[in-house]
């Protein structure tokens, strides 16, 4: 799993951020905003940093969607944290009244470390959001995300809540 998965001596800036809220290991860019650190994962400021913007990272090295660690049956819930975490009462609230989770793509990202977003969704994003999926155009479920295109073309897997 190493190649797809990457190695823990990789010298990704996200991993770099997690390996110093985790072990103490300063990155080169400077000491990172550690907001939460757990065994599974840390959450960190999305750039730019504002109170609905954040990014939850997993704690070992996992390069992306692509790894097939995150289909073993160990592997730590990670949309459940993001979102328990984004959620008002959570550890690290995203202050917006909608919220969003996305993980972006191998092909449209610019770092290989998992992370997922957790950001504000504007009000207009969200009506329409909700206006497709009333008419059938978006898919709610993940069984259904294979077979219909994301609204807009975008490069993104996530879930609005």
């Amino acid at each position: 799993m190493q190649p797809v998965c990457g190695s823990p001596a990789d010298t990704d800036p996200l991993w770099q951020d997690v390996q110093y809220c985790t072990q103490g290991i300063v990155p080169p860019s400077g000491k990172p905003e550690c907001l939460k650190t757990t065994p599974n994962y840390v959450v960190l400021h999305g750039k730019p940093e504002t109170q609905h913007n954040y990014l939850l990272l997993p704690s070992c090295r996992i390069t992306g969607i692509e790894c097939p660690f995150l289909l073993t049956a160990n592997v730590a819930n990670y949309w459940h944290e993001a979102w328990e975490n984004a959620r008002q009462g959570g550890d690290v609230p995203v202050q917006y009244p909608n919220i969003g989770l996305g993980i972006n793509s191998q092909s449209a990202r610019r770092y290989n470390q998992l992370h997922i977003h957790m950001a504000g969704v504007r009000e207009s994003t969200q009506r329409r959001l909700q206006a497709l999926e009333a008419s059938g155009r978006i898919a709610p479920q993940p069984s259904q995300w294979g077979g219909r295109p994301v609204p807009g073309g975008r490069d993104r897997s996530g879930w609005i809540g």
